[in-house]
């Protein structure tokens, strides 16, 4: 059954580099990621989308509403049924680009720029909660396949170190001599919203069925 193969990952990169001169090297890769079989939560016992609405399922005690879900889930008198699979895929691609200067003339530094996309059905593990659901009825490829949550798109990190000119002499040069500037500076993108509705009174929109898209 393939729901209960092992997770699999396969990762692959192709690459090239060019001296540009003044000690100065430029680096670009293309560098992926796919994910097979991962580990996926859904209930099993979940009711039908608009149950809660059929006539058959009306408490007869309180018109216009509902017995308890549980009068009419697939597995009756149970309620969520929670089931683990391994179905789930992942990818991610990324353009890799660095340039990169060896110490030379005092100085010395890298800038690192990646621009990339990373997508799953659930990002969290499966302890976390509702997060990590994927839907019963839905096909999850449709309904829950998008960006994942750690979705950074672009990252620019700058490493410099640079050794400050020395005054020539006297006073500032027994002040100011002998300084290092370096550091690291890093610049991302945040990582994808998500977007719901809900309403004022707490309306029943679904009648059941799995949990709305995110």
């Amino acid at each position: 059954v393939r729901e209960n193969r092992p997770p699999e990952m396969t990762n692959f990169q192709v690459g090239i580099q060019h001296e540009l001169g003044f000690g100065t090297v430029i680096d670009a890769a293309f560098v992926a990621t796919r994910g097979k079989n991962l580990p996926q939560m859904r209930n099993i016992n979940t009711i039908p989308q608009g149950a809660r609405f059929l006539a058959a399922n009306e408490d007869p005690t309180r018109p216009g509403n509902a017995l308890p879900d549980n009068f009419f889930r697939p597995f009756t008198g149970y309620g969520n049924i929670m089931q683990v699979i391994n179905n789930g895929p992942s990818e991610y691609n990324a353009l890799q680009v660095a340039v990169n200067r060896r110490y030379t003339g005092g100085l010395e530094f890298t800038v690192a720029y990646t621009y990339s996309v990373a997508k799953d059905y659930t990002s969290a593990d499966i302890l976390y909660g509702n997060r990590s659901f994927i839907p019963y009825y839905q096909d999850p490829a449709t309904y829950a396949y998008g960006l994942a949550d750690f979705d950074r798109p672009h990252n620019l990190v700058l490493s410099y170190n640079w050794d400050i000119p020395e005054p020539a002499s006297g006073v500032a040069a027994a002040i100011f001599g002998g300084w290092n500037l370096s550091g690291i500076t890093t610049f991302a993108s945040g990582t994808p919203a998500g977007v719901g509705f809900s309403t004022t009174d707490g309306m029943d929109i679904l009648g059941g069925g799995d949990q709305m898209r995110r």
